[in-house]
């Protein structure tokens, strides 16, 4: 069985593993969170905000949901 993928093994930019752990903090923490919380907090585009939940479910699949009708990640 392959080994999961870590952050540490990913060469990622310092300011998209900020991303990636206020993601996962605010999930955690709250139960849900959407694409317009990370573009508030560190002011980027819907797209690349798009592109940090793709990453982070690669990185960890069974973590969020996406609920349609809340049109919001759940933890």
């Amino acid at each position: 069985m392959p080994s999961p993928i870590t952050l540490d093994a990913l060469d990622l930019r310092w300011d998209q593993r900020q991303r990636l752990l206020f993601l996962e903090c605010k999930a955690l923490w709250s139960g849900q969170i959407n694409t317009n919380d990370v573009r508030t907090v560190f002011g980027i585009s819907r797209a690349q905000a798009s592109k940090e939940f793709a990453l982070y479910r690669q990185l960890a699949p069974h973590n969020l949901v996406y609920s349609t009708t809340a049109k919001t990640y759940l933890a």
